[in-house]
């Protein structure tokens, strides 16, 4: 898939994150119910998200650049199919993904502690959580644009700093969060202030990761890139979420720090890779 080349790439990939989180925060602050209300307003959004869709599709290839005989599906042959499946996991016999599998991870982890997990054990209003949630959403949307704009202009490592500085902070106060007497003022500030700083976190290390992820696979393994990321992002999605549910939730926000310190130097060590081979080609 092809969206776009490596001058604007992370502008690009900003744009695309920040699409639906605005649509998202729209749709949380007004507090629609697009189910029930057949109103023009869910009409429209459905024509939005079409016209996206169809974007898409228009940037996709219409060939693939690479040719392997051993991804030929012919009719119903057993091996030739489990052949096509197993073709994008080769991906992960490529060290920069591996470098990037961490920070994946993470934005699977993230996706489930950050709004719900904190909004479901400290927040019980619904309108007033939807109010926040709209928040967050909007912010991730500012977020996106912001590091996508940076992303193509500014030394990757020094947006790395930024994340993992936001990171640190976000996970301290989350940790703060778990110790803190439930309920009280206390924690509800403490939620509200990780919530931000994990939003921040969150989508722009989604940038970055997407961005870095397209800077090496603009050929058609960009399929498979994302097949993986799928593939790690909701298995650690998974795994937390029955963790938080079943285990220990304050385990999970060590869990969290854990990743985010090996999601920071895996993706340094992706960007010393890269200065590596630039200054061997040089």
């Amino acid at each position: 898939m092809t969206i776009s080349d490596k001058c604007n790439i992370g502008q690009n990939f900003g744009l695309f994150f920040f699409v639906p989180s605005f649509l998202n925060g729209i749709l949380s602050v007004s507090n629609l119910n697009i189910y029930n209300n057949d109103s023009k307003v869910y009409q429209l959004i459905y024509f939005l998200f079409m016209v996206i869709a169809v974007v898409l599709i228009l940037l996709l290839k219409k060939s693939c650049c690479e040719q392997n005989e051993n991804i030929t599906v012919s009719g119903t042959d057993p091996q030739s199919l489990f052949n096509a499946i197993a073709y994008p996991m080769g991906i992960w016999a490529d060290k920069k993904f591996l470098y990037l599998a961490p920070a994946i991870a993470l934005l699977g982890i993230v996706s489930t502690l950050f709004p719900f997990g904190f909004l479901t054990t400290t927040i019980s209003e619904f309108d007033f959580s939807q109010i926040i949630f709209g928040g967050i959403n909007f912010l991730g949307a500012v977020v996106s644009l912001l590091f996508g704009f940076l992303f193509d202009r500014f030394e990757k490592k020094y947006l790395l700093y930024a994340i993992a500085t936001v990171g640190v902070i976000g996970a301290a106060l989350n940790i703060g969060y778990a110790h803190t007497t439930c309920c009280t003022q206390g924690q509800v500030n403490l939620a509200y202030a990780s919530l931000i700083f994990n939003t921040i976190t969150q989508y722009g290390l989604k940038v970055l990761v997407f961005s870095l992820l397209g800077s090496i696979y603009l050929d058609c393994r960009s399929l498979s890139a994302n097949v993986c990321y799928q593939l790690l992002s909701t298995l650690a999605f998974l795994i937390i979420d029955l963790f938080f549910s079943y285990v220990s939730s304050v385990a999970c926000f060590y869990i969290y720090f854990l990743i985010l310190i090996l999601a920071c130097i895996g993706i340094f060590k992706f960007l010393s890779s890269n200065d590596d081979q630039e200054q061997q080609l040089v």
